[in-house]
């Protein structure tokens, strides 16, 4: 996937892993709005549920991408 989106191919990307391609900019938007917050002086509250669901659902992803026949396309 990295080395598609260094071409500039998104398509690509996307087909190679689209759960990653669209959770990165999430996440970086995330972080820094934590950043932000910090600098300001408030006291940033970390989502723990929303942390583990997303780490949850990479988890998921990581093992059911690597599963023999995937996408589980009929005839394939």
């Amino acid at each position: 996937m990295g080395h598609d989106l260094l071409r500039g191919d998104i398509v690509a990307a996307a087909n190679d892993n689209l759960f990653l391609l669209v959770l990165t900019p999430i996440l970086v938007l995330w972080g820094l709005w934590f950043l932000w917050r910090k600098r300001r002086g408030a006291a940033p509250r970390p989502p723990w549920r929303a942390a583990a669901v997303v780490t949850g659902l990479a988890i998921v992803w990581g093992v059911v991408r690597n599963l023999p026949n995937f996408p589980f396309v009929p005839g394939g």
